[in-house]
Order: structure tokens, then C-alpha cells, then sequence
């Protein structure tokens, strides 16, 4: 169930880095079967006013239902909510999903990526784990990733896209309501997968930076606050890049990114100069194929943590952050099969950050949550006369830690 593993860093390669997580306790997944078919990303937040936080997730290729919202419990346990089918065709593919306020209103709404039908489906929360009927939105061909952001100010978040095919990414400017404007296109480099917001010179207008799969590299363009952006500056990084995330992870007050290479086993590290300028400055060895990534203080240490999903390898990577952008070998937890996306959040109400996953090969959701396991119960054995029938036996299954699943590397799968 865990692992920690040993990077290597000669020049230009893995960074050698004797950072340990300070105190870190997961328990082994929980798992909640029958997702649907083929879950491919997903969202969290309090979606039914109850005070905890509850999962959405979409299904690239469930003809039933390609929505799914799993309530919480309170104590970090999921069960079927919500549920919708979105897009105006059988091949509509919902394939990313983002959770914010969309219309000032105080409950979250829900955001929806189609691949296969180019639109974006907008739900407007209730408040109380339901949500209106689908709003689409046009968007560039095969958007294959969603993200929100105020690029053009007064108006609430709006909402921006990566579209696979095009080559372009699709902005949708909010008019304040949850409706969006027609979609404001931007090319990018071949093969675009992820997209990351932020201020990256700190001009107050937020910028993005788009994973580029085909040519190994990120491309940044700077924002000029009315959902338009600069021209392309483009650093090189891994092989195939994908996953990306934004955050100060030197401490030196300007925006640096994080971006998983997932034919690489790595995540790099761009460090801002807080002009818009990046440059690599550390690469870190994850488990295989990783592809989902969140950031995090895992250990309560104050240093920024690098979580990734790991398709290839069946679980997440725990990277501690030694608060000067340099990461540690990572730490490895089991998922199901195919953990493919990723989020962390507090899960069970113990202030302490836990770990959802969905597999896309198995249909399900791993949650794995921090602290130690509950003992098991063991109930007392009665002396009946020195006779022990098998019946008065309790059978307790244990997880030994310690130990490492060993695959071989399956063949990547596409989109």
C-alpha cells in the first residue's frame, strides 16, 4: 500500500532531494463502486448546504448518466446523488468538470466539458444537492478541459477551456448570471490537454498556461483583463506534459507552475520571475503515468506538498515540498484502477487533507483518508467448557503496509 521510492538527479535530470514528509498518516482506500462507466475527472464541494464536502464527477462514456454527484456522509463516506445526462447527442463525452459559484448566488453550480459535442454544460446549484437544467455553450472542438477565472472583471467567474482539436483555447465570459457569452477563441501549440490560471506578472489580470502534448512543452500568455491574451511564450518541459497547477512554491511571492509529464513518470517545476517569465527548475520523479495533479500541505509542515494520480501505476504520488521548490521522492498510496484525476480536500471533518480519485478502468472513486485507521473490534471469546466452535470466530482482515504491487507498464491509452 506504500511506498516511498528513490530519484536520481544528474544534469538535466531527476532531482535527488532527501525531503520526507513530516507527519503523514493515510489509511487504504475505501472504494465506491459503480461510478459509471469510464469516470474521467472530478470536483468536490458542499453541494447540499449539509457542511460537508460532497464529490462531483463526470463519466466520458456513460450513455445513462455522464453527471454524478456522491454525498457525503460527514465521516468521509459517499453515496449516489444527483445525476444527469448531459449533451444533446449519444457521443457528447463528458470529460471535465469544475465546481464554482456561477451566479452569486452563494451555492456552487457545476461546470461540464463535452469533447463530443464542442459545448460546455453549465448546471446552476439549488443549494441543496440538486441542480437546474443543462445550459450549453459553444466552445472550440473537442474541449477536453475546463477552468474558471475572472479574466475580464466585474461580471464573476467565467469559464475557459482547452480544446484538443482545435488547437485553441475558448473563453466564455459570464454576464453575471450563469449565462455565458459566445466563446472568445485563442490559439495555443499542438495537442493542448490542461490549462493553469493565475497572475503571473502581477499586472492584476489573470494569465493561463497550456500543457502542449505534442511538442513537450508549456505555452504562457498573459491576460489583458478582457478575456483575450498576450502573445505565446512557450518553455520546454517532459515528455508529454499534461496535468497543470499553479502555485508559490518558493516563497518568494510570485506564481510558479507545476506540470506532470506523463510519459516521463515526472512532475517539473516552472519557477516565476513575477514578470510572466518561467523557467524550469526542478524535475521530480511520480509514480507511472501520472496525470492528475493537486497542491497541498499534506503534512502540516507550511510547505506546499505535490499530489498526482498515477493512471499507469494505480495509485496517487505524494511529493513533499521543502518550501524552496524542491520536492522529495514521492510517497505512494493504492487506487483503483486507472486513477486518472484527483482532488484534496477535508473530507471527514478532522482538518486534515484527504484524497479522492476517480479509476477509470474499474468505475470507481478512491478515497483515502488522512490519520490511522480504527482498530479493528475484537469481541470478547465466552468459556464455554474449553469448547470453541468455528462460529465464535470473528474474521478481521488486516492491511500489512510495507508492501508494493509490481506491474508492467500498460500501453497509454489516448483520449
Amino acid at each position: 500500500m506504500f511506498r516511498l521510492a528513490a530519484s536520481l538527479l544528474l544534469a538535466g535530470g531527476l532531482c535527488l532531494t532527501p525531503i520526507a514528509l513530516a507527519q503523514l498518516e493515510l489509511q487504504a482506500q475505501q472504494v465506491v463502486p459503480l461510478v459509471g462507466a469510464s469516470p474521467n475527472d472530478i470536483a468536490f464541494g458542499d453541494f447540499d448546504g449539509d457542511g460537508d464536502l460532497d464529490l462531483a464527477l463526470v463519466n466520458r462514456d456513460d450513455l445513462l448518466a455522464n453527471l454524478l454527484v456522491l454525498n457525503n456522509n460527514g465521516s468521509g463516506g459517499f453515496s449516489r446523488g444527483y445525476s444527469a445526462l448531459l449533451g444533446t447527442t449519444t457521443t457528447s463525452r463528458a470529460f471535465a468538470i469544475i465546481a464554482a459559484d456561477l451566479n452569486g448566488d452563494n451555492n456552487l453550480d457545476l461546470a461540464v466539458a463535452l469533447l463530443g459535442s464542442d459545448q460546455v454544460a453549465v448546471l446552476l446549484g439549488a443549494g441543496d444537492g440538486t441542480f437546474g437544467a443543462a445550459s450549453l455553450f459553444t466552445t472550440g472542438n473537442a474541449p477536453g478541459d475546463i477552468a474558471t477565472g475572472e479574466f475580464q472583471a466585474g461580471n464573476g467567474l467565467d469559464l475557459i477551456t482547452v480544446d484538443t482539436e482545435a488547437n485553441t483555447t475558448s473563453v466564455l465570459l459570464n454576464d453575471g448570471t450563469g449565462t455565458f457569452e459566445a466563446a472568445i477563441t485563442n490559439d495555443v501549440g499542438r495537442d493542448p490537454s490542461k490549462v493553469g490560471v493565475g497572475d503571473f506578472d502581477g499586472d492584476g489580470n489573470l494569465d493561463i498556461c497550456t500543457s502542449i502534448g505534442d511538442e513537450d512543452k508549456v505555452d504562457i500568455q498573459l491576460g489583458m483583463g478582457d478575456g483575450t491574451f498576450g502573445a505565446i511564450t512557450s518553455v520546454t518541459v517532459g515528455r508529454d506534459p499534461w496535468a497543470v497547477a499553479t502555485a508559490d512554491f518558493n516563497g518568494d511571492g510570485f506564481t510558479d507552475i507545476a506540470v506532470t509529464n506523463a510519459t516521463e513518470d515526472t512532475v517539473s517545476i516552472l519557477t516565476g520571475d513575477g514578470m510572466g517569465g518561467f523557467a524550469v527548475t526542478g524535475t521530480f520523479a511520480t509514480g507511472n503515468g501520472p496525470k492528475g495533479i493537486a497542491i497541498m500541505d499534506m503534512d502540516g509542515d507550511g510547505n506546499l506538498d505535490i499530489v498526482t494520480s498515477n493512471e499507469e501505476s494505480d495509485n496517487v504520488s505524494i511529493l513533499a515540498g521543502g518550501g524552496d521548490g524542491t520536492f522529495g521522492s514521492p510517497s505512494d498510496f493504492d487506487t483503483g484502477n486507472e486513477a486518472i484525476d484527483l482532488v484534496v480536500a477535508d473530507f471527514n471533518g478532522d482538518n486534515k487533507p484527504d484524497i479522492a480519485t476517480v479509476n477509470r478502468i474499474d468505475g470507481t472513486v478512491s478515497v483515502v483518508l488522512s490519520g490511522a485507521a480504527p482498530p479493528p473490534v475484537i469481541p470478547p471469546i465466552t468459556d464455554i467448557g474449553g469448547i470453541c466452535p468455528l462460529a465464535m470466530f470473528t474474521m478481521i482482515s488486516l492491511t500489512l503496509t510495507g508492501l508494493v504491487r509490481s506491474r508492467p507498464r500498460r500501453a497509454r491509452v489516448g483520449r
